[in-house]
Parts: C-alpha cells; structure tokens; sequence
C-alpha cells in the first residue's frame, strides 16, 4: 500500500487495501469452488457471496479480518493434497500459510488449530500416503511464521501480556448471537425476526438451511464418493470448530473450560482477546456451504421436473433462490469516519509540536477500565496526533496491553498522583502530562521530589502540565 500513500494518502490506501481484500476474498473463493464441481455459475456465486460476507461489512474498521483469501487458498492446497499429495503443493500449503499469519496473527493462529485438529480424520483414510509433502509444507510454513514470531516473542515476553479473563470472556459468542441475524437483513424487514443485542453472527437462515442440507447429504452417503464430498465434510467440520471457538471461555466440560485449557497447551492462544472473531472462518465455510447446498437443489430440480425445459425451470429456481441468498444479509448502513485533519491540529498538539523536543515522553491522563472499548477514544485521538507533535506516548490503546499496565492504570484511576504513580513517572523519565477535563489536575507538588506546572490549556479543556 505505500505507492497508493505516496501518491494519494493512508485513507485512500486504507479503502484500496478493503476492496481489494474483499474482491480478492471472492476470486479464491470462485477458484476453490470452481476446481471441486466444474460449474461456472456455482463458483461465481460463491465467489459473490464471500464478497459479501456479513461480519466483514458490519466491522469494517477490523480491517486485518477482511483478507481471508489467504486462509482460502490454504485450505484449497489442503484439499487437493488430501486428493493427490506432490511437492509443489508442499511450497503453496508453506506459502499459504505464512501469509494467513502475515495479514492476521490471530486469524493464522486461529486456521491453524482447526487444520490441526480436522486433517488428520481425512489424512488417516490415505493411510499415510504423502507424509514427506505434508512435512514439507508445514515446515517450509513454520520457517517463514518463525522468522517473524521468534522476534515478536523475544519483544513481547518481558512484559508479560495477560487478557483479563473478563475481557476474554466478554469478547466471546453467545449462542444467542448464532440465532440472530444482522439487523439489515431480510428477517428484519419482513418483521420475522428481533434483535437480541450485542453481535450478531448468523450469516442468514436461508443460507444456513443450504448449508446444513447440503452437509446432511454428505454423511447420509446421498453425494457420492469423492472429492467434492471431502469438500463438504471438509468445510461442515471447520464450520463446527469455528463455531465453538467463537464461545470461548463459555465451553466446559464439567468445571475445566476447553479455552483455558488449550491456552495453557498452546502458550499463544492466552494472548488471544477475542474468541467470537472465529466466527470469521465460520461464515466462511457456511456461505461456501451454501453455494454448494445451491448446486445440490439445481441437480435435485433438474432430476424430477418433468420435459424438455427443466433446464430452464431448474436454472430459474437457481436463480430466484440465489439472488435471495445473496440479499438476505445486506450491507448495513455505512458510517462516517472523520479523519484527522493534519493542517488544524488541536491546540495543546501545536503547543507540544513548538515547545517540547521530539522524543519528549508525554503520558496521557486517561486511563479507561479494560473491557469498555469506546472509552479508549480520547486516547486514540491523541496518538492520531503523534506525527504533528512527535513526542513518544506512554500509553494508549493496543492489541498488546503489558500486565504491568492494568495495575498500574487502576491506581491511577483509584489514587493519582500516589507515590507509586509518580514513581513510574520518574522511572520513565515523564516529562509532560496531557490532561483531559475530566481527569482530576495534579497538585503542585508531586512524590519523589516532582512538581508540575501547567502551560497550557486549549479551547477544549485540555491541559499541558510540565513535571521536574
């Protein structure tokens, strides 16, 4: 994306990269439809449903999710080394694979556990056949997410990064949120179905009832066999996975929860914040389903519609039934997302950008409870304005929250300006303070010898405070 900055800049590059992961997602989609059942029209409608697919457009600002052709093409190379194992597949099953990580660590980590746990029931029907190749491309995958991860981990490790358990918890499925469908979709206009609150993840019931008959024939032996029912087996099994991954914390056995138990057998999964975002590949595999269940009652039409024209009966009950798929979940309402204008900065930012050093440590006085996400917006604005004022921020809003941080945002939320506040100030060599007008204002004189003297405030409220 830089040439599109370069030449435009990251707003633009930000809606290129969006489009052209979606329209990507569809061309891989059609590709992998296309190669298993040989029709043009059911890839291309797989293609257009996968473009349309629902979490994405109703979160377009997690924009690391949009790009899930990677995790498309991986399980296109799985499936045709289930078919026929050679060496080349072995380098795309690597490649594939490093990518899904590349574009979204938790994604990859996520298509990796189910991999794991769904192709050995197929492998094991090979007997064996192709073990080389297999090794081959998981390795040549885990050199190239190594070269990466390796110093991740080295950077990350110190600091300890924990999710609080209610976090975790409260990013997870529920079980109500699979029976309800997007607001914008069609069982809310014809009045037949009502929101539940929070997420919604069913990716619609039309859709839903394709993919379950289509995968019900599968195992009642009504599709032969071959590679296309692999497919469906294939698809169904990751569905089903993804789903009780979205549950996170929410899926016992007893008293021992699934999730904090593969947390602690794969260290990575404990740095996992949102298991509903499984829901992800869920969606996937059903509208892929659904593309297939599609197929499946076009042939059924086309056995038992009587005379000459049951082609063209068959072919407009596709394509009545399609085009009611592919608009039974529409794209909601777009929203307005105001960039920075980076030609008027705030007041306190063109204060720090004349009189403080670049490099100059700044904390932000705001320090939202964990969990409450609209809360960080303060100080998402304020690291917006980083490149006007290029002072180095302590905190703001991350992915990555070191342990440390939560109790230490705690006490400055219960006790500000405390000895143990002000001694992370000294620690870190704090050399201003950006208060907000709902954070109480420091005395003027602070523990461990500091004192803080405001400088400025701007028309808005916000206060620059100096400490020595």
């Amino acid at each position: 994306m830089a040439p599109v900055v370069w030449m435009f800049d990251p707003v633009a590059a930000y809606h290129v990269y969006f489009v052209g992961s979606l329209v990507l997602n569809g061309v891989v989609a059609r590709r992998l439809i296309h190669r298993w059942t040989q029709d043009h029209w059911i890839a291309g409608y797989a293609g257009a449903l996968v473009v349309w697919l629902p979490l994405i457009l109703q979160q377009p600002e997690l924009i690391q999710y949009a790009p899930l052709w990677p995790v498309l093409w991986q399980w296109d190379v799985v499936l045709r080394m289930l078919d026929r194992p050679i060496w080349t597949q072995a380098l795309e099953l690597g490649f594939a694979w490093a990518l899904t990580f590349a574009t979204s660590i938790q994604l990859g980590l996520f298509a990796a556990l189910i991999l794991v746990l769904i192709v050995p029931w197929f492998f094991m029907s090979k007997k064996g056949e192709g073990v080389g190749v297999w090794m081959g491309g998981i390795g040549l995958g885990t050199l190239l997410i190594l070269a990466v991860g390796l110093p991740m981990s080295r950077i990350l490790s110190p600091h300890a990064v924990v999710r609080p358990p209610e976090v975790v918890t409260s990013l997870s499925a529920r079980v109500g949120e699979w029976l309800t469908p997007p607001p914008h979709g069609l069982d809310f206009y014809l009045g037949a179905c009502h929101g539940i609150g929070g997420r919604c993840l069913n990716p619609g019931w039309l859709v839903s009832f394709l993919a379950v008959g289509i995968t019900a024939a599968a195992i009642c032996r009504r599709l032969q066999e071959s590679p296309l029912r692999r497919m469906v087996l294939f698809l169904a099994a990751i569905a089903v996975v993804s789903v009780i991954g979205s549950l996170g914390p929410k899926i016992r056995v007893g008293q021992v929860s699934i999730w904090d138990l593969l947390a602690r057998v794969i260290p990575p999964f404990a740095a996992v914040r949102s298991p509903y975002r499984f829901a992800y590949l869920a969606q996937l595999t059903i509208l892929l389903l659904s593309a297939l269940g599609l197929m499946g009652v076009r042939t059924y039409f086309q056995k038992i519609l009587p005379g000459v024209r049951k082609g063209v009966l068959s072919g407009g009950i596709f394509g009545v039934l399609g085009l009611v798929c592919l608009l039974e979940v529409l794209p909601g309402a777009p929203f307005l997302v105001v960039p920075p204008d980076y030609s008027r900065p705030p007041g306190w930012a063109r204060y720090l950008a004349g009189r403080a050093p670049a490099n100059t440590v700044v904390l932000v006085l705001d320090f939202p409870v964990p969990g409450q996400l609209i809360e960080y917006e303060p100080t998402v604005r304020v690291m917006l304005w980083q490149p006007v004022h290029r002072c180095w921020l302590v905190n703001g809003y991350s992915g990555v929250f070191p342990a440390g941080w939560w109790r230490l945002a705690e006490m400055w939320r219960k006790k500000p300006y405390s000895e143990e506040v002000c001694q992370f100030l000294k620690e870190n060599e704090v050399r201003f303070l950006l208060r907000p007008p709902t954070f109480p204002a420091p005395p003027r004189h602070l523990p461990h010898g500091l004192t803080a003297t405001r400088l400025f405030v701007d028309k808005t409220g916000w206060e620059v405070w100096k400490v020595e």
